[in-house]
C-alpha cells in the first residue's frame, strides 16, 4: 500500500515549542522516506506574499497573517482573518491529492485546515497537544492578579469551564484524535471521540551525554522551556530557597528559554544563569551539562524537554500532573512528585546522592534509546494506513 498523502496544518511551525518541534520532526521523517507530505502554516505576520516550497514529494505553503492578528503570548499569534486563504489552501490540497487533513489544534491554521477538510469532503484527523483549558485558567488568574483571591479564582474557574466546552465542541469534528498521555485519553474518549495515544520521540544523534563539556564541580539544576506562568516557573525560586535552607550551597540553575516571566526570575533567583532560547547543538550541550532536570510544569501534555534531558543522561524531577509523569519512570529515570515540598526534596536528594544520580542517568539514556522519532512516526503511519483501510477503532487504544 502506498504511503498516505498527508495535508498537515500545524498551529506552530519553525518555533521553539513542542508543537513546532513535533511538526518539524514530522517533516524530516517524510523527507527521509520520500513520503508525499504537505504542510500549510502561518508564515509570518503582515507578510506580503505566499510562499510555496516543493522539495520532491514534500512541500510547504506559508500563508501570511493579516493586520487583524493578535498575540496569544510573546511567541504565538492568532489571525482573525486567516480564513481568507481558504481558496488558496483548498487549491493546494486538491492539487496535492491529499488522503486526509491532519491538524494540531484550534489555532488559526488548525481552523483553516478543518474548513479545507469540510469543503473538500476529506477526513479530518487531529492531534490534541496543548491543555488549552488549563492555560486559559492560569492566564486569566494572572491577568486578574489585582483582584482579591476569591473572585480571581472564580473567574479562572469560569475561564477553564468555557474553554473546555469550546475545545470539546471543536474536537467533535475529527474522525480520529491523537493524544499524548493517558489522562487526556480518558478525557477525550469520555466524549465519545475515537482516539489513540501517540508518544513523541527524541533525536538521539543530537541529544546525548557525549556533548557534556563542563569542567567545574558546581551541581547544575536545569530547566528548559517557555518562561511563562503556565509552566509554573516561579516555583524555581521556591526550589532555590528550599535548597539553600536545607544546606545546599554548591549548585547553580541553568535556565534555557524565554518568555514573560524572564524579568521576574532574573530579579528573584540568586544562583541562576540565563541562556535564552537555544537550538541544535547549543541546546543539546546545555542539556548534557545539567546534573538534574527540574520541570515544575503541570500543564504540559507531554513535555518533550523531559525526554531530551533523559536522552542527555540527565535524571528529571517532574510533577504528577500532565504528561511528564508518563515520561519519567519514577525511581529509575527520575522522580515524580506530588507537591512543591516533594519537588524541592527530590531535587535535593539527587544533588546529595552522586551514586543515585549516576544510576538514574544510565537508565534515563537507556529509556530514551527506545523512544526515537523514527519509531514514533512509524507507529503514526501504521495508524494512518489502518484508518484509510476502514479499520480505525471506534474506541480508545494505544498506537
Amino acid at each position: 500500500m502506498a504511503s498516505p498523502r498527508v495535508a498537515f496544518f500545524p498551529d506552530s511551525f519553525g518555533q521553539a515549542d513542542g508543537v513546532s518541534i513535533f511538526a518539524q520532526e514530522f517533516e524530516r521523517y517524510a523527507r527521509r522516506h520520500a513520503i508525499p507530505w504537505l504542510v500549510i502554516y502561518a508564515g509570518g505576520q503582515h507578510s506580503a506574499r505566499l510562499a510555496a516550497e516543493p522539495d520532491g514529494p514534500v512541500a510547504r505553503l506559508a500563508l501570511p497573517r493579516s493586520a487583524a492578528s493578535f498575540a496569544l503570548d510573546d511567541a504565538h499569534h492568532f489571525d482573525l482573518l486567516f480564513s481568507r486563504h481558504l481558496q488558496q489552501a483548498m487549491a493546494r490540497v486538491r492539487e496535492f491529492r491529499a488522503d486526509f487533513v491532519q491538524i494540531t489544534g484550534p489555532g488559526d491554521a488548525g481552523i483553516l485546515g478543518a474548513m479545507v477538510a469540510h469543503k473538500l469532503g476529506l477526513p479530518l484527523l487531529a492531534f490534541w497537544q496543548t491543555d488549552l483549558p488549563r492555560y486559559a485558567g492560569l492566564r486569566t488568574s494572572r491577568a486578574l492578579s489585582w483582584l482579591p483571591s476569591v473572585p480571581r479564582e472564580r473567574a479562572a474557574a469560569l475561564s477553564v469551564k468555557l474553554s473546555r466546552w469550546a475545545v470539546a465542541r471543536y474536537y467533535r469534528l475529527p474522525k480520529l484524535i491523537f493524544v499524548p498521555n493517558p489522562d487526556l485519553m480518558a478525557e477525550v474518549s469520555a466524549g465519545g471521540n475515537p482516539c489513540r495515544i501517540l508518544p513523541h520521540g527524541v533525536d538521539l544523534g543530537l541529544f546525548h551525554p557525549g556533548r557534556r563539556d563542563r569542567a567545574d564541580d558546581c551541581l547544575t539544576i536545569g530547566y528548559a522551556g517557555r518562561l511563562a506562568p503556565e509552566k509554573s516557573v516561579r516555583e524555581l525560586v521556591q526550589l532555590e530557597a528550599a535548597l539553600l535552607a536545607s544546606g545546599h550551597t554548591n549548585f547553580c540553575l541553568s535556565i534555557v528559554g524565554d518568555g514573560p516571566e524572564m524579568g521576574w526570575l532574573r530579579a528573584n533567583l540568586r544562583h541562576a544563569q540565563f541562556h535564552g532560547v537555544l537550538h541544535g547543538a547549543e541546546l543539546a550541550r546545555a542539556f548534557a551539562n545539567m546534573d538534574v532536570f527540574a520541570f515544575p510544569s503541570r500543564t504540559d501534555t507531554y513535555g518533550l524537554v523531559v525526554l531530551e534531558a533523559l536522552a542527555s543522561g540527565v535524571p528529571a524531577v517532574v510533577t504528577d500532573v500532565g504528561g511528564p509523569q508518563c515520561t519519567v519512570e519514577d525511581g529509575r529515570t527520575g522522580l515524580v512528585t506530588r507537591s512543591r515540598e516533594e519537588f524541592s526534596q527530590a531535587v535535593g536528594l539527587l544533588l546529595a546522592s552522586p551514586q543515585l544520580r549516576a544510576g538514574m542517568a544510565r537508565q534515563a539514556q537507556e529509556y530514551a534509546q527506545r523512544h526515537t522519532w523514527e519509531h514514533a512516526f512509524e507507529r503514526l503511519y501504521a495508524v494512518y494506513a489502518e484508518f484509510l483501510t476502514g479499520m480505525a477503532p471506534a474506541a480508545a487504544g494505544s498506537v
